[in-house]
């Protein structure tokens, strides 16, 4: 008996796996467990992810027989097959003996395991989807008289996707348009090439999951990256656009693949929408502006208070200035409404315990005691 080669254990035999052995219980355990400790939770843009990884459990358990209907891959083109042809192919494998008993054959076997296994990765909430369906995975299986009803791994996943997905004429038009306004997402996710790529590829998947395809992808793709403001990103994207215009073989996943390599690449020097030399000129002399109106300002006040400074003879005087009595103060060393007696400012020759207030703190409370005292005041 020669041995047959096969590229996953699943696919060494077409009999009916012996759960009773060894290999048998631990073929059933790693083609049922969970496809990721992330479960799925229904949501439309995890879908794809969640296809992605149980098309890679398909391969390893070999279950690619029965997730073929009709001569159509359920898992790609989901919106050209009905539950109606899943269950109808669901029947085809599943058959009944003389006796009316279930014949246990390789397919019926495949059907439990992805039951199983899907089962296991999705959430409570999403499994809820299936349960309020108003649909069945329950598979009736007859022959005669005889009766039995199995569920299915397939049927379920066909209700589990119609129930996440909304597959009419009406959602092919909705992508579609949604395709041809590239342009306006590319600014809802701020210029973000890769989200935008990511969008895009989805968008893609869908059509072809419900058998339609679209024959302007190119052109929008350009649209929704020249909407990105960056001028080095811009030119680039123009040169490609100039190049497949003139003859030049362009696929779209080509496009896309070198749009994000530019992207990453200006991200990563730090130069994406960074300014022009041009801008980058008019901040400096924006900056210049702001520090020499500041500057200008700041003169100005200190000229409109020097008077405070200059202190009198005899330290009891007073002096009359836009209709306010000022006192010299000792502690401020400067004009002052309130007396030197009122003054709340410790003095540092009173206070040996604290440190000798140097000039700039001085300076710092004479220009806030100036400002706070005479903001209302007119030279």
């Amino acid at each position: 008996m020669s041995t047959k080669f096969a590229l996953t254990p699943g696919l060494t035999s077409d009999k009916p796996i012996d759960y009773s052995t060894t290999w048998g219980l631990k073929q059933w355990t790693e083609s049922t467990k969970k496809l990721s400790d992330t479960l799925y939770d229904g949501s439309p843009q995890n879908l794809k992810m969640f296809l992605e990884r149980l098309a890679s459990r398909v391969i390893t358990a070999g279950w690619k027989t029965i997730t073929q209907v009709d001569g159509k891959d359920l898992l790609t083109q989901y919106g050209t097959i009905s539950i109606a042809d899943c269950v109808k192919t669901a029947q085809d494998y599943m058959k009944l003996d003389a006796a009316g008993e279930l014949v246990i054959n390789k397919q019926s076997q495949m059907s439990t395991q992805m039951l199983t296994c899907i089962q296991a990765s999705i959430t409570d909430e999403c499994a809820l989807k299936v349960v309020t369906s108003g649909e069945t995975y329950a598979i009736e299986v007859k022959d005669g008289a005889h009766k039995e009803t199995v569920l299915d791994g397939v049927t379920y996943l066909r209700i589990l996707i119609s129930r996440v997905t909304i597959d009419s004429r009406s959602t092919v038009s909705y992508i579609r348009k949604t395709l041809s306004e590239l342009d306006d997402y590319m600014t809802s996710v701020n210029h973000n090439v890769t989200s935008f790529n990511e969008f895009v590829r989805l968008q893609l998947d869908a059509l072809t999951a419900r058998g339609e395809s679209s024959s302007d992808v190119m052109v929008n793709l350009f649209k929704g990256y020249l909407a990105a403001p960056d001028k080095e990103f811009a030119a680039y994207i123009k040169q490609k656009k100039n190049d497949y215009e003139e003859g030049q073989s362009l696929q779209e996943d080509d496009l896309m693949t070198m749009a994000e390599n530019k992207y990453k690449s200006l991200v990563r020097a730090g130069e994406w929408n960074a300014p022009s030399k041009e801008q980058k000129e008019i901040l400096a002399l924006t900056a210049k502006l702001e520090t020499y109106t500041k500057k200008k300002k700041s003169d100005k006040n200190e000229k409109r208070h020097e008077w405070k400074k200059v202190a009198p003879e005899n330290e009891k005087d007073t002096k009359e200035k836009n209709g306010k009595t000022y006192n010299w103060c000792t502690k401020h060393k400067m004009w002052t409404i309130h007396k030197s007696s009122e003054c709340t400012l410790t003095d540092p020759k009173e206070d040996k315990n604290k440190k000798e207030v140097d000039s700039k703190d001085l300076q710092l409370k004479q220009a806030l005691a100036a400002i706070d005292e005479d903001e209302d005041s007119v030279e």
